[in-house]
């Protein structure tokens, strides 16, 4: 049986709206984090149904589907055409095939070969507009789509596998299409990303992003305060927001041994009404830069890997280069400062200026820090991440030819500082301890909402120990959007060291062996159950904890 796919696909408009789909930011999963060659979600949504449909002017399409489909596709256009918004949101030029399928629905009962193309022709412009970001949430859309995917799979859902997921664009895009999606994939940041955007957020909703902010504005602060003095600010109130260093060699030049920074060129901002250059001033074998505001005179250091020399003017090739950063890990503890990009207040753009004896006393505190750091830390794992790099040539990998071997050879002394100070602040925020205030807090905010805005009453069990608990039975939503705790299953409820009772959204094995109230089902708002949500796909993966 041929699919939809094999047949024909409305390339055109789905590049379109894949090209668009580049600029859109709110609401798009890109923003989660940064992933490589991430896939459009118009074109993944468009080739997952255009796969998953049957093509129905092929001879073995089932004639089940067909008259389904027609159906589906009538009702669809019926709807379109009486409602001007639903119209916009279509192509411009399928919107005079949809106002004339409206007028003149597709007929199952003449069994022509002209009518199954029309038929054809209709679920492929339908993909088309289904490509567009705004109607990935329309509901007519959505259901529409998962109609035509029930009627090719009368009996069981079809399931889409993604064995290397990646951002998680394909699993995604089909369960939002109706089908169930297995998706896997051997980079740790990768299979959060899915749990992420397949699990966690159709089930959380905004109590989950409200809780991530929370907790990410808490390491901002903390942090901030803890790396201050590593990272002050001008005497003249400017913010510094980067620093440019450059890696050196020792000139091999007869008689020379000056010390050459590797830099490929001296451009610092090059816009029309903005130019910043570096300038080297040679003094005696001794180089240091300046900023100017306009075209550098001079070149780069670098070509093809070979250091040439400011000061004598001999070239290093680069197997001596390699040679010389081997010895020194990459060399990046031993680099020099060439300028800080820094920010103004009440200024638009970035300013650039010199660097002072000021910014290295303050990079060489942050090496100290961070040997005293090492040398009192008591952990299971090094602090400073000590494991082999992969081979070289994996994921484009070639630093280990300049003696980059580990993970924190990778990075200047003041830059692990920072890295292992947020990673501390991030286990902190997942102590036991800390969880159980945060889930406290959080529930009593609930419970003071829903007993404010729920019509029904609360409804007060007693258990074996006379602890009460108030439970709202109520399909209720707060005035502000606030959701019920509870999802659908059996919650427990576990007595606290306070003597009083914290809710729990799921059951950890520990907690059921332990808890002896069991609360009846509480049936929440669909869209943080796993019940077609509103404006999302319908999630239904077995995941391992991992």
């Amino acid at each position: 049986m041929k699919r939809l796919i094999e047949i024909d696909l409305p390339i055109r408009q789905i590049s379109n709206h894949s090209r668009r789909e580049k600029s859109i930011r709110h609401g798009h999963i890109s923003t989660l984090h940064i992933w490589w060659a991430r896939r459009p979600l118009a074109a993944c949504r468009a080739v997952i149904l255009a796969t998953l449909l049957p093509a129905p002017a092929e001879k073995d399409c089932p004639k089940l589907f067909q008259e389904k489909a027609t159906e589906i596709i009538n009702n669809f256009a019926k709807t379109v055409d009486d409602k001007l918004d639903l119209l916009g949101l279509c192509s411009q030029e399928n919107r005079e095939f949809w106002k004339a399928t409206a007028k003149k629905p597709l007929s199952f009962s003449v069994y022509s070969a002209v009518e199954y193309f029309r038929l054809q022709q209709a679920l492929l412009l339908f993909i088309a507009d289904f490509s567009n970001w705004d109607c990935s949430t329309a509901p007519l859309f959505l259901e529409t789509a998962r109609q035509l995917v029930s009627a090719a799979y009368p009996d069981n859902k079809p399931l889409v596998a993604d064995p290397f997921a990646g951002g998680g664009s394909i699993p995604l895009e089909a369960l939002r299409v109706g089908a169930e999606a297995f998706a896997s994939d051997l980079n740790p940041v990768a299979v959060l990303l899915n749990k992420v955007v397949l699990e966690y957020i159709p089930k959380y909703g905004q109590k989950l992003a409200d809780a991530v902010k929370k907790e990410g504005e808490r390491i901002k602060i903390e942090a901030e305060k803890e790396l201050a003095q590593f990272y002050p600010k001008d005497e003249d109130g400017s913010m510094p927001i980067a620093y440019l260093w450059a890696r050196t060699i020792q000139c091999e030049g007869p008689g020379c041994g000056a010390t050459v920074p590797l830099l490929r060129s001296l451009w610092l901002a090059k816009k029309d009404k903005r130019k910043f250059a570096l300038e080297m001033i040679v003094e005696n074998k001794n180089i240091r830069f300046a900023v100017i505001e306009k075209t550098p005179h001079q070149n780069g250091t670098v070509v093809r890997g070979n250091a040439t020399c400011p000061c004598c003017g001999y070239t290093t090739p680069v197997n001596k280069v390699r040679e010389q950063l081997k010895k020194r890990k990459g060399g990046a503890d031993d680099a020099i400062l060439l300028a800080v990009v820094t920010t103004r207040t009440n200024q638009q753009g970035r300013f650039y200026r010199e660097a002072t004896q000021r910014d290295y006393d303050i990079v060489k505190k942050a090496q100290n820090e961070l040997k005293e750091r090492i040398k009192n830390y008591k952990g299971d794992l090094s602090l400073v991440p000590d494991e082999p790099l992969p081979a070289q040539g994996t994921l484009g990998f070639r630093v280990q030819l300049y003696g980059m071997l580990e993970w924190g050879d990778l990075f200047t002394s003041r830059q692990l500082l920072s890295l292992t100070t947020l990673c501390r602040l991030v286990r902190e925020g997942t102590q036991p301890s800390r969880l159980h205030e945060t889930t406290k807090s959080q529930d009593n905010h609930n419970k003071n909402n829903y007993q404010k805005n729920a019509k029904t009453k609360i409804k007060k069990i007693k258990n074996t120990g006379d602890i009460e608990y108030e439970i709202n039975t109520a399909d209720a939503t707060g005035g502000n959007g606030d959701k019920p705790l509870a999802i659908e299953g059996d919650n427990h409820l576990k007595q606290s060291s306070h003597n009083k009772p914290i809710c729990q959204e799921y059951d950890p094995p520990n907690y059921q062996k332990n808890v002896k109230t069991k609360i009846k089902k509480i049936k929440a708002p669909a869209d943080i159950l796993d019940e077609k949500p509103t404006g999302t796909s319908t999630v239904r993966i077995n995941s391992v904890n991992s």
